[in-house]
């Protein structure tokens, strides 16, 4: 009789391990899954995004401001509306300074996280930024942030001194 409680017990304690080994087996599988449909998303549904971005549209624009790092500007273009519009681009052409008052001509692609991109950037003219500075000056105090402001009235600041304008003289004279 003790034989055969202590097989039962034997019997009970291998039954408890078994369901325990169950549940530990579930999570990899629930691992492994998760892990698949990350792969399949990567390799088959992201690139198929990508094509649908590939497909930009040409635009053709005024530098109003430029930003150093990372290397991005302002540019306003007119949309198929006739209605002026502002956007913030970014461009990795390290070759091409862009300067306030150039046309530009780039084909717009839209990122993963809402941003642009600008490739195919040619510069067609480099014009003079004067003209735009007091309705871009209006427009930069309303919707940009402080330190965009302070960094425009700095070059403000430096153009002015260069072409020998304002009080105290300036470069050139």
């Amino acid at each position: 009789m003790l034989r055969h409680f202590v097989a039962r017990n034997d019997e009970v304690g291998n039954v408890a391990r078994n369901d325990k080994g169950k549940t530990r087996n579930d999570s990899p599988k629930i691992v492994t899954c998760f892990v698949l449909s990350l792969l399949i998303f990567l390799t088959i549904i992201s690139p198929l995004k990508a094509q649908g971005l590939e497909e930009g549209v040409k635009i053709e624009g005024k530098v109003l401001m430029t930003f150093p790092c990372p290397k991005s500007a302002i540019v306003l273009f007119f949309d198929e509306n006739n209605r002026s519009k502002r956007i913030k681009i970014f461009f990795n052409e390290n070759h091409l300074r862009l300067y306030p008052g150039d046309v530009i001509k780039f084909r717009l692609f839209k990122t993963f996280d809402g941003q642009f991109l600008a490739r195919d950037l040619i510069i067609k003219e480099r014009k003079d930024f004067t003209g735009i500075r007091k309705r871009l000056q209006k427009s930069i105090r309303q919707k940009w942030p402080r330190c965009y402001r302070k960094e425009f009235y700095k070059r403000e600041q430096r153009q002015q001194k260069e072409r020998g304008g304002g009080h105290g003289g300036g470069y050139g004279r």
